[in-house]
């Protein structure tokens, strides 16, 4: 059985650090955050768009901040892999 990831999409807002026109890649790197798993986007979320601490990040999806500090982690390589920086 699939576990819902209790998030208040009221407190993420998706461009808060970065403005869609102020950086040309926000939107290529919205849709691949949007292409991860449920658990790490989520974690994602938090940690980028939240502004949440990964102690804050675990609190709120109900798992140990060494967990999330693993997702954050595996989220990031497979972001990563994109290679959007050297995109032109």
């Amino acid at each position: 059985m699939a576990r819902e990831i209790p998030l208040d999409p009221a407190l993420l807002d998706r461009f808060a650090a970065v403005e869609p026109e102020s950086h040309p890649l926000a939107e290529q790197i919205a849709d691949l955050v949007e292409a991860l798993p449920e658990m790490d986007r989520a974690v994602v979320e938090c940690l980028i768009w939240g502004r949440m601490t990964k102690v804050e990040t675990a609190a709120m999806l109900g798992v140990s901040r060494s967990y999330v500090h693993k997702i954050w982690r595996r989220a990031i390589a497979k972001l990563r892999q994109e290679d959007l920086w050297d995109a032109d």
